[in-house]
Parts: C-alpha cells; sequence; structure tokens
C-alpha cells in the first residue's frame, strides 16, 4: 500500500519565513534554519518552501536558503517561486532541490511544464494551482492569488498533466491559513481526471481534516502550514493519530 503524505508548507520572504491567510496579512512564524532542525527531528518525509517575496527580489538569497536547507536535511525538498527558466529551475536543483514547483507559469506558459519535465524528468515538476470559489465556479489566481484568470479549471488540470507535470498541488486561497477544513469537494470537480499524485493545501487545521483528506484514494498528500505553526501539534503527533484511524504516513527515516 502506498503511504500518504504530510508536507509542512513554508513560505519564504526575505530572510524569515511567513504565514498569512487567504494569501494576505502575512506574519513572520520564524526562521528557517531553527524550523528545519524541528522537521527533521519529527522526520518529515517531505518539505514544501516557496519564495514570496516582491517580483523583483534577488533570486539569488532564495538559491543560499535552498542550498542551506538541502545541506541540513535528509529528506526531500520541493521548492518554487517565480520559476520563469530552465535556467533557473537547474540553478534550484543544484542548489538541492529535488523537485521544482511552477504557479503561475504554468498558467501563463504552460509550455514551460513540458520543457521541465523533458529537462529533468516528471517526478521533479510540480504543478502548484492557486484558486478560489466566485459564485459557485472554481477561479484559478495567479502571481500569489492577485490576479484572477479565465482558464477553465478542468482544462487546466488536463494540460498540467498532458504537458508532463510528475505531481500536482491544489491550494484553496478561500480556506488558506484558516484552519475550518481542506476543500474535500474540489475532488467532485476532477476526481475523473486525476492522474499524478494529488495534494491537497489550505485549510488544515486539526488532525481530523488530515484524516478526511488522507482516507480519499486520489489524495496522495496534505501540505500544511498553519497547523504546524501554530498550537501544539506535531507531524509525530499526526502520524500517530492517522496510523490510528488506519492510514499509514512517510516518514524520513
Amino acid at each position: 500500500m502506498i503511504k500518504k503524505r504530510i508536507i509542512p508548507l513554508m513560505l519564504s520572504q526575505g530572510n524569515v519565513l511567513v504565514k498569512g491567510k487567504k494569501f494576505d496579512d502575512y506574519r513572520v512564524v520564524g526562521k528557517l534554519e531553527s524550523l528545519l532542525r524541528i522537521w527533521s527531528d519529527q522526520e518529515v518525509d517531505e518539505l514544501m518552501v516557496f519564495d514570496i517575496n516582491a517580483i523583483n527580489s534577488s533570486e539569488n538569497n532564495f538559491l543560499e536558503l535552498v542550498k542551506d536547507a538541502s545541506e541540513n536535511v535528509d529528506f526531500p525538498l520541493t521548492v518554487g517561486g517565480k520559476v520563469k527558466t530552465i535556467e533557473y529551475a537547474r540553478q534550484l536543483l543544484q542548489a538541492g532541490a529535488d523537485k521544482i514547483a511552477i504557479s503561475s507559469q504554468a498558467i501563463e506558459n504552460p509550455n514551460l511544464i513540458s520543457d521541465l519535465a523533458r529537462e529533468f524528468g516528471s517526478q521533479s515538476v510540480v504543478v502548484v494551482a492557486d484558486y478560489r470559489r466566485i459564485n459557485g465556479e472554481i477561479q484559478l489566481f495567479v502571481n500569489c492569488g492577485q490576479s484572477k484568470t479565465h482558464l477553465n479549471f478542468r482544462k487546466f488540470i488536463q494540460i498540467v498533466q498532458d504537458k508532463g507535470a510528475g505531481e500536482l498541488v491544489l491550494q484553496s486561497i478561500d480556506l488558506d491559513g484558516t484552519r475550518i477544513g481542506l476543500d474535500l469537494e474540489i475532488l467532485e470537480e476532477i476526481n475523473d481526471l486525476i492522474s499524478v499524485p494529488l495534494i491537497l493545501a489550505g485549510g488544515a487545521g486539526n488532525f481530523a481534516h488530515l484524516r478526511d483528506a488522507l482516507a480519499i484514494s486520489k489524495v496522495s498528500g496534505v501540505a500544511c502550514g498553519s497547523l504546524f505553526y501554530f498550537g501544539d501539534n506535531s507531524p509525530i503527533r499526526a502520524r500517530s493519530f492517522l496510523r490510528n484511524a488506519a492510514i499509514e504516513v512517510r516518514k524520513s527515516r
């Protein structure tokens, strides 16, 4: 049986990590170095780190952050943020990333998905779809949730997979940071389309939310920020809870 994944999700802004609510009102939650030690002690299987600095910020700082992170952990790193070229993706991988995540560019330049897959392999390419519901319709957003697009959601999911993405993250802007539960209804929209590992993000606030999501066969994992930043929740306790619910979760060792 394939084990499910609980993935801490970290947002890098300058030299600090931040967490917001509905892609807004960001507040500092720590520094990468200290949190990496926590995740290593907790034996997390994987970590996501996204650069949400201003568009005109230097890429070099994030490259250094990825390099430092890779040298201090023994679990895979998925990194993203402003990845627009093969060259920058290569630099991130050379810095120690295991997977490259793209979001806005997957919508604005879907050929980048196939270019990355061809160059580095589909297993290294993660597409993050940021979305919210407007008048009952699922709308895709770019630029850290600031700009609405008019691309059909189901069509986009098909494009992502046809272009060679190895994994898909569906991130609800409406639920981000709310801790009221993940958007499980999204599966009703695309369950028949999904053929790659699927990660849900946005809204996880307790272990029951993880259980309800991971019990769904098409869901491979859940990416969490607030769940582990605030309160005394931890990946170790989450794994124990899920094991009692007959859901096995991977860990780094």
